[in-house]
């Protein structure tokens, strides 16, 4: 019982980091509207923080699960093989984790949509500006001219 109720807080963390990555999915976007790329970063470095705290928190659940007997099983599992007041409570949990997952894969999808707007944006930007756009001339980590590069500008081909 101990160890469930560990189980349980666990995953309410899990939850709140997902919150946590809700809101800074919103700053991101903002960023991205505003073209902020200063604050952009600064909430990608936030992010990449909250990626890492949420392997960590994975690993303990992992661990947890094993300790409880049920190891390699999916939440979903555990429901049916833990007494019904202990599945109810972890039914609760288990539905607002989905529901913060469609959330923040919604939030992510938009991101990256605007992102891509804005590369597309770019492009059209450069080729409007066709002749007056020169990539003949770049230079070399040296400091030396280099007059090899001559490719269009395509960002909208890589993916975000």
């Amino acid at each position: 019982m101990d160890k469930l109720t560990g189980l349980f807080s666990l995953l309410k963390s899990v939850i709140a980091l997902f919150d946590k990555l809700l809101a800074t999915e919103s700053d991101k976007l903002n960023a991205i509207a505003a073209n902020d790329v200063d604050k952009l970063d600064e909430y990608m470095r936030v992010e990449q923080a909250f990626t890492m705290e949420l392997r960590s928190l994975d690993a303990k659940r992992e661990k947890l699960q094993a300790e409880l007997g049920f190891e390699g099983y999916s939440l979903s599992e555990i429901v049916d093989a833990v007494p019904r007041g202990e599945s109810d409570i972890l039914c609760g949990l288990m539905e607002v984790l989905r529901q913060r997952t469609e959330e923040l894969t919604a939030a992510v999808n938009c991101t990256k949509n605007l992102i891509e707007l804005h590369l597309n944006s770019l492009d059209l930007v450069l080729e409007s500006m066709g002749s007056q756009v020169t990539r003949e001339t770049s230079y070399e980590s040296t400091g030396e001219k280099s007059e090899e590069v001559n490719v269009p500008p395509k960002f909208s081909s890589r993916k975000v």
